[in-house]
């Protein structure tokens, strides 16, 4: 089931951001994980009471886009259709609300191009940071 972050969820998407420490957020804390609740929209995927997926996205009304910032899933619940599943329901709420485009990054260190290739996003360029940037357009 996916639905949207609330306070009590902190812990353990603290714990689901931590498979992209040292990568991208640099060792991830809860202080983060408040900022971005506070500041984006964090989106998590619960497996019967456990939380094993979170993104965090950023949603642009003015040009209607959204940039998913951070895509995680628990390590040992990795390759079983998790991260697709977000990724359709993220695309499911911009449709309800007239996005036309979604944006993201995975750093090249990442072995995620094949997964957003295959879930419809298409390679778009290579950023100064070497971040692999997708997009997707989205069609009502």
């Amino acid at each position: 089931m996916i639905s949207k972050y609330k306070t009590k969820h902190l812990k353990a998407v603290t714990e689901v951001f931590s498979v992209l420490n040292n990568r991208l957020f640099c060792n991830c804390t809860e202080s983060d994980v408040i900022w971005m609740a506070k500041n984006k929209h964090i989106w998590v995927y619960k497996n019967k009471n456990s939380i094993i997926g979170a993104a965090c996205i950023e949603i642009h009304k003015k040009t209607k886009e959204i940039d998913i910032e951070a895509l995680a899933v628990s390590k040992n619940k990795q390759r079983r259709g998790v991260g697709s599943k977000m990724l359709r329901a993220i695309e499911n709420y911009a449709k309800r609300l007239g996005i036309k485009t979604i944006t993201l990054g995975s750093h090249k260190i990442y072995r995620a191009k094949k997964f957003y290739i295959k879930n419809g996003y298409s390679l778009v360029g290579v950023d100064q940071s070497r971040n692999y940037i997708f997009n997707k357009a989205l069609h009502n």
